[in-house]
């Protein structure tokens, strides 16, 4: 099955990189289309791509694939939807355009049940929300920042409600759910934000708090979902501890803070070690039959003792996930953070100009005595008290540039890896040491001419001889698996570096590059035949990096975009079809809602055209009968007007002396022409007053100060053809239609 998604991934991968290309060849050129040209291929586009998912739906194998070109389709929609709006330059707000996008994104969702479409649906949905929230009136009169609070609690109480409603009516659908929980979790980080909202900081605190409660129980209650929830919940709660401290820190930097943040840690520490111990002693029950209350204070006051006739209690059942695990996991994420910063913010008070020895000192101590009792601490309470000492080297070492501190800290890594258990600890730790080993060798051999070059191979080097004691077993048997893995991604990592251009001179650049190609390239080869997936995954990941790089730094100004990515699309596409025929898997068969449900989703692709066609229709009969104008180009900084393959413009009626709007606001101008026929700003347009001679009005937005956009600012040129358009355009003629919006027509030399 994993071999499945992987073709399936690898064929639409090749599809969307083709279609790119095609977009991309005509994007280079857009401007040079005529407006009719232009909403012909806006349209095209996505009637292309839902002609596909019907045309693919027709065979069993393509069933898949044409589910793909759907919602691909309706991406195209957006696309579509945004094109026009580019085209008439309409100065529609952004939440109209995604409401009009979300409109069949919603109606597929709810008629196939296909999950690219419900998530598609849900995004559009929300960006909706809050680019309303971003123009409401009714919101505008709220003062700042409590406009956001009110949005904040609204999307938050809906996605409560949707929440609990999917929960108790349709516990089948995980994706909305999921969506919908991470939303709600989100939604109350932003509203305990203290630095916001500060006036409603405590009792938003206690929403937080009392929703966390909610969610923990019921993942403690949750045989199937209970690790989902729970994990979710362990990742959001240390995102807000952290952001807790954060608050605080910026409020009370002194140092009781950071004292009480030592404790804080300390106490975290024990209380999630008496924590865990009381799950197991509650999910496991008495530890003998017949123990008393005194030999198991876990059990009641009320419980049999010792010679009662009833039995003892069952053990209860364990939730069928780890707990533990989680639990360490988020403890020892907060754990590292609050006590590495309030160690060295204490520190540094109290010793001042001696704060580096002394936090050396004093990390070298939390080291042994974390060590010393290893049999008595618990692994994730070792790990956390660990890392916060040996991170200490990566201040103490930048701030002393010592080789000793260097070395001392790199023996201390190592010597911490060497006794970690597990996989994400010796990872962390392994991790580490190399960078130490980096700084102890700058330190030691400067490399100021090959710019950190030699220093990477020698980190390679390290590498390469670690893993191989690791495949040879020699770390031992439970270190070696997992170190083997650990080292490998970093051989690739400092592989890739070594052959980057900013590194080294040119040959050496261009032989790392062959050797790492070569190596590589056989690597990978004889894993696919190994069948070593992670391995494997790995490999082509850093292969496929690598030709990136490659081709940025080689063909990117010589390769039109549009054929290199047409090319690459290509090639993925011969791959997924080799691996397809290889492993048989094109004899899979399913169906596509594109035949099952063919009236229902006739009627939505109606629906769009209708919806697309209303948007042409409106913004065409404002623009006809529109005032054609010419505006001067005002001076603009060479390095940022270029922008790709469009031009940034600024004009001179782009600065309105006092224009009695706040920042964001829309407003309306009017222009006259000059003498030399060019329009020039005069005055700001009061509703209903009536228009001199030749004078238009056109609408824009307060940037800042006295600077005005018109959605003019932005024009599309070309592939390649930036230099000349930079050194040549004046002016602009540009269209004003009847409902005050500018449309740029073409850039001038002279009016």
């Amino acid at each position: 099955m994993r071999t499945n998604y992987g073709i399936r991934t690898a064929y639409t991968l090749g599809a969307a990189m083709v279609a790119a290309a095609i977009i991309y060849f005509f994007a280079s050129g857009w401007e040079a289309l005529g407006r009719t040209a232009q909403i012909t291929l806006s349209v095209l586009l996505t009637a292309l791509f839902y002609g596909a998912a019907y045309a693919l739906s027709a065979s069993p194998r393509t069933a898949w694939l044409s589910k793909v070109a759907a919602v691909t389709g309706c991406i195209a929609f957006g696309a579509s939807v945004a094109l026009v709006g580019r085209i008439y330059n309409s100065h529609a707000d952004s939440y109209g355009l995604f409401l009009l996008w979300s409109v069949p994104a919603l109606g597929f969702a709810i008629v196939t049940r296909y999950w690219p479409f419900k998530l598609l649906a849900f995004i559009l949905l929300h960006i909706t929300v809050y680019a309303y929230a971003d123009v409401a009136p009714w919101l505008m009169r709220v003062e700042d920042p409590y406009a956001w609070l009110v949005v904040a609690a609204v999307i938050a109480t809906i996605n409560v409600l949707l929440y609990m409603w999917l929960e108790r009516k349709h516990s089948g659908e995980k994706l909305i759910t999921t969506l919908t929980l991470l939303m709600v979790w989100a939604q109350l980080i932003i509203l305990s934000n203290s630095l916001i909202f500060d006036d409603a900081g405590l009792w938003l605190n206690i929403l937080f708090a009392a929703w966390a409660l909610r969610c923990i129980l019921h993942a403690l209650n949750s045989q199937e979902e209970g690790k989902r929830l729970l994990t979710i919940a362990g990742v959001f709660i240390a995102l807000f501890a952290i952001s807790k401290y954060i608050e605080l820190t910026i409020h009370y930097w002194n140092l009781s803070f950071f004292g009480l943040g030592l404790l804080f840690v300390a106490a975290l520490l024990v209380g999630c070690t008496w924590f865990i111990r009381f799950l197991n002693r509650y999910y496991d029950g008495p530890t003998e039959a017949g123990a008393t209350q005194k030999d198991d204070p876990s059990r009641p006051a009320d419980s049999d003792t010792l010679g009662s006739e009833n039995p003892a209690p069952k053990p209860r059942r364990k939730p069928a996930f780890d707990v533990q695990g989680i639990l360490w996991s988020v403890v020892s994420a907060v754990g590292v953070l609050i006590g590495f910063s309030s160690l060295v913010g204490m520190i540094m008070i109290i010793a001042e100009d001696a704060a580096q020895h002394v936090l050396a000192f004093v990390s070298v101590a939390l080291v042994l005595a974390s060590m010393l009792l290893r049999a008595k601490l618990p692994a994730p309470v070792r790990f956390t008290v660990s890392l916060i000492a040996a991170l200490t080297g990566t201040v103490i070492i930048v701030g002393t540039e010592s080789i000793a501190y260097a070395l001392l800290y790199l023996v201390l890594t190592v010597f911490v890896w060497l006794r970690t258990e597990g996989r994400f600890g010796p990872a962390m730790f392994y991790l580490l040491a190399n960078i130490y080993v980096y700084q102890l060798a700058d330190l030691a051999f400067p490399d100021p001419y090959d710019r950190g070059w030699n220093l990477l191979a020698l980190l390679f080097v390290l590498n390469l001889i670690v893993f191989g004691l690791a495949w040879k077993g020699l770390l031992g048997a439970a270190k070696s698996k997992h170190q083997q893995r650990v080292a490998y991604v970093a051989l690739l990592g400092l592989g890739l570096m070594l052959t980057w251009d900013d590194y080294g001179s040119t040959y050496r650049h261009l032989a790392a590059s062959i050797i790492f190609f070569i190596a590589l390239t056989a690597l990978l080869i004889s894993q696919a035949q190994r069948s070593q997936r992670f391995y494997f995954r790995w490999g082509v990941a850093a292969w496929s990096l690598f030709l990136a790089v490659k081709y940025y730094e080689t063909a990117w100004k010589l390769l039109h975009k549009s054929f290199s990515l047409a090319c690459a699309g290509l090639i993925v596409i011969g791959i997924a079809v080799w691996l397809d025929r290889r492993s048989g898997i094109s004899s899979l068969q399913e169906t596509s809602f594109m035949r099952t449900a063919r009236a229902t989703v006739a009627t939505l692709l109606v629906l769009q055209a209708l919806l697309l066609g209303a948007a042409i229709y409106t913004n065409e009969a404002a623009l006809r009968g529109g005032t054609e104008i010419t505006l001067k180009l005002a001076p603009i900084d060479p390095r940022s007007m270029l922008q790709g393959d469009y031009v940034q413009l600024r004009y001179d009626i782009s600065t309105v002396p006092n224009p009695g709007a706040e920042d964001g606001d829309k407003i309306q101008v009017v222009l006259k022409p000059g003498q030399d026929g060019v329009y020039v700003y005069d005055r700001l347009y009061k509703p209903g007053e009536e228009l001199g001679t030749g004078e238009v009005v056109l609408k824009g937005t307060r940037k800042y100060a006295s600077e005005v956009t018109y959605g003019i600012e932005n024009y599309f040129i070309p592939e390649g053809t930036g230099a000349k358009v930079e050194e040549e355009a004046k002016y602009a003629r540009v269209i004003v239609s009847r409902s005050s919006n500018g449309m740029i027509v073409e850039l001038l030399p002279k009016p």
